[in-house]
């Protein structure tokens, strides 16, 4: 059995607050326990939750769908990378991204190889006119 070390911290209201905050130290299995949290946590956080852990489940949410669209197409990461750049099935990948994700065109672009955020702006805005 794995140990983590694990701790919970609360804020008070007569401290100005109502929260309670969770904190996992890099204790072996800590990074496994910490993120099966945050997968069972992204499906419920709401706008009442903290900047942090919401941003990590945003960004493992997007890997998931990316995940999803690669084993959907039979693809592996190096075949993102020998794509061209505007490839019409990474242009739909990236669509999905920006519908269901927070994520930045940045981030999009570098994940999916897809150049500068410039090229996918372009990409998906073509993709737009043109069905």
């Amino acid at each position: 059995m794995k140990r983590v070390a694990a701790g919970v911290s609360w804020i008070t209201p007569e401290a100005g607050g109502n929260q309670i905050g969770l904190t996992l130290e890099p204790v072996a299995g800590g990074a496994e326990l910490k993120e099966q949290l945050l997968e069972q946590m992204g499906r419920g956080v709401g706008e009442h939750h903290g900047g942090g852990e919401k941003r990590e489940t945003d960004a493992q949410k997007a890997e998931r769908i990316v995940g999803e669209e690669l084993r959907k197409r039979r693809w592996s990461g190096p075949d993102l990378t020998r794509r061209r750049k505007t490839d019409g099935l990474k242009v739909q990948i990236a669509a999905r991204l920006r519908r269901e994700t927070v994520q930045m065109l940045d981030w999009i672009a570098q994940r999916l190889g897809m150049g500068c955020r410039h090229t996918l702006a372009n990409c998906l805005k073509r993709a737009r006119n043109y069905p």
